[in-house]
């Protein structure tokens, strides 16, 4: 059952809501889906002269069009942009847009931090202040649809949820999220360009994946229980648990499962270590593509240990997977000189131009 978007003191949030959802609030599925075409051109149906006047009156009435502003902007060399996002109630997250030659990518925020406090990453180092609600987490694609568009570049046609915070930890919220992503008459993005990605927090919650239609990436990192542990110490199951639940959730798809390996200078680089994740995976290894990220350094680490992996180890790490039949790519961090690479996103105010 989609959970019902929670109406605020400015109205209720238009990002939050299901075309059908929309239509029982103003009186017909036509106008719903003029509504929404309007806000996939990021234009405010409460004062277009599409539309009739009784029902902009009405949308003025009873919706609030943004749950968030754009508070400022940063873009990197590689051509990557940092959104600082305000929220209703003054809390800030970060989006990223990055523009590619095949596709835009927007990678989105689903919590202000996150609980999960891996020692790699800086939004686990500011712990959870709250979870985001549905419109805030849809309306991130709105602000980098904005961006592209003031750039003359082309539309977002993929998504991440790779930002800020744990998605299984807001569940209902990235639920209906993906439902308005993923609707015909929503964002009409396919779940084919969607990707979640999740450090597994128990077995019973991914199950819950049966219940989204999108790609799916496992934050791993190391096979070995212990070293797991030590990356992310929120971790409370055995890796082969995890594991079995993953599996389970790919029977009931076709889609494969992106297991993410970010790699730290001995610590799981070491061929052991690869020799591990192979047999790990040895049973099923048609239906993982092994991603290698680079360690990106944050701006206050809480582990002095952690070292990124020399280039040359993720180049003899790739080998090795691949000679044993593995699909394994070294993925290229974008956005580093901003602080807007992978494990890297905080909502401080950290040398960002005021938009």
């Amino acid at each position: 059952m989609q959970p019902e978007p929670v109406d605020q003191k400015a109205g209720i949030d238009f990002f939050s809501l299901l075309p059908s959802q929309l239509a029982e609030r103003i009186g017909g599925s036509g106008r719903a889906k003029e509504v929404w075409a309007l806000l996939r051109q990021n234009k405010n149906p409460q004062t277009s002269e599409c539309l009739s006047v009784r029902l902009r009156n009405l949308l003025a009435d009873r919706f609030q069009l943004a749950p968030a502003t754009l508070d400022a902007k940063q873009t990197a060399s590689d051509g990557t942009r940092k959104l600082r996002v305000k929220l209703a109630d003054g809390s800030l997250i970060e989006t990223v847009v990055i523009p590619g030659q095949r596709r835009n990518t927007v990678c989105i925020s689903t919590q202000v931090g996150c609980a999960r406090a891996c020692r790699f990453c800086a939004t686990g180092q500011m712990g959870l202040t709250r979870h985001l609600s549905a419109g805030e987490i849809v309306y991130q694609i709105n602000l980098a649809q904005q961006e592209l568009k003031t750039e003359s570049l082309a539309p977002v046609d993929n998504v991440v949820l790779m930002g800020m915070g744990e998605p299984l930890d807001n569940f209902e919220a990235v639920q209906q999220a993906l439902a308005v992503i993923c609707h015909p008459h929503g964002w009409r993005l396919p779940p084919r360009r969607i990707t979640l990605s999740t450090i597994g927090p128990s077995p019973e919650t991914i199950e819950r994946l049966n219940d989204l239609n999108c790609n799916l990436a496992w934050s791993l990192h190391s096979a070995d229980d212990q070293v797991r542990r030590q990356l992310i110490p929120a971790t409370r199951h055995h890796n082969v648990d995890l594991r079995n639940a993953f599996v389970k959730v790919l029977q009931n798809r076709r889609a494969l499962l992106f297991v993410e390996m970010i790699m730290f200078n001995k610590i799981n680089d070491r061929p052991s270590d690869i020799d591990l994740l192979m047999e790990f995976w040895a049973a099923c290894k048609e239906r993982v593509r092994v991603n290698i990220l680079p360690f990106n350094q944050v701006l206050k680490p809480t582990a002095t240990n952690l070292a990124p992996s020399p280039p040359q180890r993720l180049a003899a790490i790739r080998k090795q997977l691949q000679n044993a039949g593995f699909f394994c790519e070294i993925r290229r961090p974008r956005g580093l000189d901003i602080q807007a690479a992978c494990g890297q996103l905080a909502s401080t105010s950290r040398n960002l131009d005021e938009a």
